[in-house]
């Protein structure tokens, strides 16, 4: 992480201090701020000695300068099933009082980026919604400047694979010949099997093959899919639950191969 030269160099232990300890800064430009909180308790950013926000878990990514303004840029959450966080920032003006911004109702991942006199947060988009961008200024806070419409990517989908640059099963359905090849398995609930493995899951490489499973944010246990994915013949092995109950399997199991066929067994226990 890069921090600006104008910015105190003991800024650097309050960023890579974690959310579960309190971290105390003295006098960052004429203000004190503190992060209180024990392991498995709400913590509580106090500045100047006022509680400004509290959540179970809080922490800082970035120092910036922004049109002249110190910005603290932080994230916080509440340690729920989805382990996501919303960005907020925390600014300090020279004729004012400390402002706190956030966090932004947005769990999906948020990136920022220092652009002008603005901080530039946007979420990038997937096959089944637009990204989004909002801007920040020392001036105005939060503002939300548009959206970004999603456009698959041209590159082929089972090369990617071969670079394990893939790691979630949901990153596959950026890949035109990939998506376009799990419509003719799963068929008509290719909408749904699609929604399920771009929600909270993780994948893991096999050799040569890949396989992963995802469920929808919220209704893990219920909503779940699983891909397996053998990149030596280029098929697809896909399963998926709608209630938790009746598993939806393609193609038929009797065509699965063995390792595949593992994955397949020990992911119905989990949930059956």
């Amino acid at each position: 992480m890069k921090f600006s030269r104008h910015l105190p160099v003991f800024l650097a232990a309050l960023l890579c201090s974690a959310p579960a300890m309190a971290v105390d800064v003295d006098k960052f430009f004429s203000h004190s701020v503190e992060l209180k909180g024990e392991a498995n308790t709400e913590k509580k950013l106090m500045v100047d000695g006022r509680e400004v926000h509290a959540n179970w878990h809080i922490g800082f990514d970035d120092v910036v300068l922004v049109g002249g303004v110190p910005v603290l840029v932080g994230w916080s959450g509440d340690g729920g099933n989805l382990g996501c966080s919303a960005p907020f920032v925390l600014s300090f003006p020279a004729d004012g009082a400390v402002r706190f911004d956030g966090p932004m109702d947005e769990c999906a991942p948020v990136d920022h980026q220092l652009k002008g006199h603005a901080v530039v947060f946007s979420q990038s988009p997937r096959p089944n919604r637009d990204g989004r961008q909002w801007i920040w200024t020392p001036a105005e806070g939060f503002r939300e400047s548009g959206k970004i419409p999603f456009t698959y990517k041209t590159e082929d989908g089972w090369q990617v694979l071969r670079e394990r640059s893939i790691s979630h099963p949901g990153d596959l359905m950026e890949y035109r010949n990939i998506v376009d090849a799990l419509k003719q398995q799963v068929g008509a609930a290719f909408d749904d099997y699609q929604a399920m493995l771009l929600g909270t899951g993780s994948g893991e490489y096999m050799g040569d093959d890949f396989y992963g499973h995802a469920c929808t944010p919220h209704n893990c246990g219920t909503e779940e899919a699983v891909l397996f994915a053998s990149a030596r013949n280029k098929r697809f092995y896909t399963a998926w639950t709608t209630d938790g109950k009746t598993v939806f399997i393609r193609p038929d199991v009797s065509q699965w191969p063995g390792k595949a066929r593992q994955e397949l067994t020990k992911w119905r226990k989990s949930f059956q």
